[in-house]
Order: structure tokens, then sequence, then C-alpha cells
């Protein structure tokens, strides 16, 4: 019986903890990872701020523009 109530109220609370899926692709966590990893590299740190982006997305070979979609959705997840 015992079993049966704690059950129950984990069922309740489990959507009080639902987590929320991401608008999010693999393509786009990819990049967005890349992006965050490439921002520790003493070579990048040492560019400047608005050079980054760009030669980020070139070592990597994406699209300028997708990178900055990808970490525009990664910040807001």
């Amino acid at each position: 019986m015992r079993r049966i109530v704690l059950t129950s109220l984990f069922a309740l609370a489990l959507p009080a903890f639902a987590v929320e899926l991401l608008e999010l692709s693999e393509e786009e966590f990819r990049m967005y990872q890349h992006y965050k990893l490439a921002l520790s590299d003493p070579r990048v740190q040492a560019m400047k701020p608005e050079a980054r982006l760009a030669a980020i997305a070139k070592d990597a070979r994406f699209k300028p523009k997708e990178l900055e979609r990808a970490i525009e959705k990664g910040e807001a997840a």
C-alpha cells in the first residue's frame, strides 16, 4: 500500500519537473557547442570580439548566419 501511495505522489509531481523541449536541432546544438569550446581557445580570445564569430564559422566550415542563429537558440535554451 505504501508503494502505491509513493508511486502516485511521484506520478502527480512529475509534470511539475517536466523538462521543456528545446527548439534546437542536433546540428544547431553541435554548432553551439563548437562555438562555446572555441571561445575558450586563447587564439580566439586574442581576436577582436566582432571578428570571432566569422573566424569560428570559417574554421568549422559553418555559414556565419547559421552559426549566429544556433548561438541565439542555444543561449535561449
